[in-house]
């Protein structure tokens, strides 16, 4: 395991790196201190990253996907013209020399269990199979980068068209840098839900402010000519891929589409600038089947966990933890 200051280094001359595997987003998301990276040298070059979030809880330390993350961004560099058959022996080889990485870290750190969720690029989890971690699928819905808003359109459900259409001659959408605005759509919707905010105002705010920093958000409202806010969307973006993050309506003006016209403003956004597009999928019925609805192509992604220490008693609570943490969004 390398020094955390050749990884940022490494990162400031990649800019491939996605989104998640990027030491600023990190620093905002985990704490500076509170993550790590797994890395494979060669030849005094990183070939291979795997950086991890150590959280702390009820006096047990455990790796797991950071706050307002969707995944975790594993880096391979894969030569030039690579075959798939090399593709795969590759991508064994350093995923092996990760786990070897971490493992030894969680043993040194008294790391009780690990949980990390996968971009859709990782499609070959055999090196965790054959060190007895677990995995369970999820599903995301994506447009591949290069695709047009011609074609996004297209894809769209009848219903879906309609609502856009009708949203349209309501609404208008801008873009805005006042994040009060969006908190408070938030709160007014986790009220709605009967749910408690995930977020404190102080995290929205310096997250907000470092992803600006990096030009890397947009903040979508939807408001009507009365200049009423209807609808909120955050999004945020490395060169790739754009990534649904946020999105919020107010409890009193849900029947104007304001959702699906922010979505379809990201998308076009998306098209223009050549990213592809992630909804940072979700299986709540009613969430995935709006989703659904803008025809993205539906594309798995894994979880993958396993516990580390021995204690038959922490064993089995963190069983129940993992069985509630794999079975949500």
């Amino acid at each position: 395991m390398i020094s955390k200051e050749k990884y940022i280094r490494f990162c400031e001359n990649n800019p491939d790196i996605e989104l998640y595997a990027k030491p600023w987003w990190l620093d905002v998301c985990c704490g500076a201190k509170n993550w790590n990276v797994a890395t494979v040298v060669k030849n005094d070059k990183i070939v291979a990253a795997l950086p991890f979030f150590v959280k702390s809880k009820s006096g047990m330390k455990y790796i797991t996907v950071p706050p307002r993350t969707q995944t975790c961004g594993l880096y391979i560099k894969y030569p030039v013209g690579i075959k798939y058959q090399g593709k795969l022996n590759l991508e064994n080889e350093m995923v092996d020399l990760l786990i070897n990485d971490i493992e030894e870290y969680a043993t040194k750190n008294g790391i009780v269990y690990y949980q990390q969720t996968f971009s859709p690029a990782l499609t070959n989890w055999t090196p965790f199979y054959r060190r007895s971690y677990l995995q369970t699928t999820k599903y995301t819905y994506r447009f591949e980068k290069g695709f047009t808003y011609e074609d996004v359109w297209k894809s769209y459900s009848s219903g879906l068209k309609n609502e856009v259409k009708k949203a349209r001659k309501q609404l208008s959408v801008r873009e805005c840098e006042d994040i009060d605005l969006m908190y408070q759509l938030y709160l007014k919707t986790m009220e709605r839900k009967s749910l408690n905010s995930s977020y404190s105002k102080q995290f929205i705010d310096e997250f907000h402010s470092v992803c600006m920093k990096h030009n890397s958000c947009k903040l979508y409202v939807a408001e009507d000519e009365e200049k009423r806010v209807h609808g909120v969307l955050y999004i945020a973006f490395d060169d790739n891929w754009t990534n649904y993050l946020f999105g919020a309506t107010d409890p009193e003006n849900r029947k104007t589409n304001s959702s699906s016209l922010l979505i379809d403003t990201a998308l076009q956004f998306s098209a223009e600038s050549g990213r592809g597009f992630d909804f940072e999928g979700s299986v709540t019925p009613g969430v995935e089947e709006f989703f659904r609805k803008f025809g993205g192509k539906q594309t798995p992604y894994y979880s993958i966990s396993k516990i580390y220490t021995k204690n038959p008693v922490i064993r089995i609570m963190l069983i129940n933890r993992l069985y509630n943490i794999l079975g949500r969004n």
